[in-house]
């Protein structure tokens, strides 16, 4: 038995198949996919739709969003999530990128100083 891995690999590479085959050929989507956008502009939301894509990946700036401690700008997180609503996407949220003010060290990516910056920052955009 210990020579024959690939039968048992080869059988529930078979079955899978014959499964997801199935649910195909009654019309049934059970793997969604999404795009990752750089911008998701009205322009890009579309041709996910289009592309028949369910979900859109989107990193929100953190560094763009709080360019200050505790001023947030919110035009294009709302104008995403509204997007994402009118074309009927679901939405895939990435926060990154810290702002100057959050490190002593902006120059280099790691996390900021005060891991409460952060959590304010996850707190106000949830």
């Amino acid at each position: 038995m210990k020579g024959r891995w690939w039968l048992w690999l080869l059988a529930l590479g078979l079955a899978f198949s014959l499964v997801f085959g199935l649910a195909l050929a009654r019309g049934e989507r059970r793997i969604g996919y999404g795009v990752h956008t750089l911008r998701a502009d009205g322009e890009t939301l579309a041709l996910v739709k289009e592309s028949g894509a369910g979900w859109v990946v989107q990193l929100f700036s953190w560094r763009e969003i709080a360019r200050w401690r505790g001023q947030y700008h919110w035009e294009y997180p709302d104008a995403v999530v509204r997007g994402a609503e009118f074309y009927g996407l679901k939405l895939v949220v990435r926060l990154d990128q810290h702002p100057a003010w959050a490190r002593s060290r902006p120059a280099e990516n790691g996390p900021p100083d005060d891991l409460n910056d952060y959590g304010d920052f996850v707190q106000a955009i949830a």
